[in-house]
């Protein structure tokens, strides 16, 4: 399941990054495993620089600064609490509803920051509906 969502996502964006995916130590630290990492050495001494890029094409220069683009989501599929997992804001929808087995009929095309909304305590929910049983 996560493979076809990964190779969907990689059809609806030209990820310009020819690097190589995340290594199994930097999804540990939490690199998400779809993320591809560019290596470029530096032109002076031994130091080799690494981005990391997302599939929407984001880049980011550190590991740190992946995980503080994580936004805390809390996943209701039709009405059921699922739990709180973190996602960056730029996932979609749809793929995050593949990633829990649902069969999202919302548009396929909306960001999940384009549709967040925190209530007063600061929690992000989304709301699933519309999995086969």
């Amino acid at each position: 399941m996560e493979h076809a969502a990964h190779t969907l996502c990689l059809l609806r964006h030209d990820n310009q990054c020819t690097g190589r995916y995340a290594s199994a130590r930097e999804i540990e630290k939490g690199v998400p495993r779809h993320f591809r990492v560019s290596e470029v050495p530096r032109n002076t001494g031994n130091h080799v620089d690494k981005y990391y890029y997302s599939p929407t094409g984001t880049k980011y220069r550190s590991v740190a600064e992946v995980t503080r683009s994580y936004v805390p989501l809390t996943i209701y599929i039709d009405s059921v609490c699922q739990g709180v997992f973190p996602f960056l804001p730029s996932s979609y929808v749809s793929d995050i509803a593949r990633a829990f087995g649902s069969n999202y009929k919302g548009n396929a095309l909306e960001r999940l920051e384009d549709i967040i909304e925190a209530d007063q305590n600061g929690v992000i929910t989304l709301n699933l509906f519309g999995r086969v049983q």
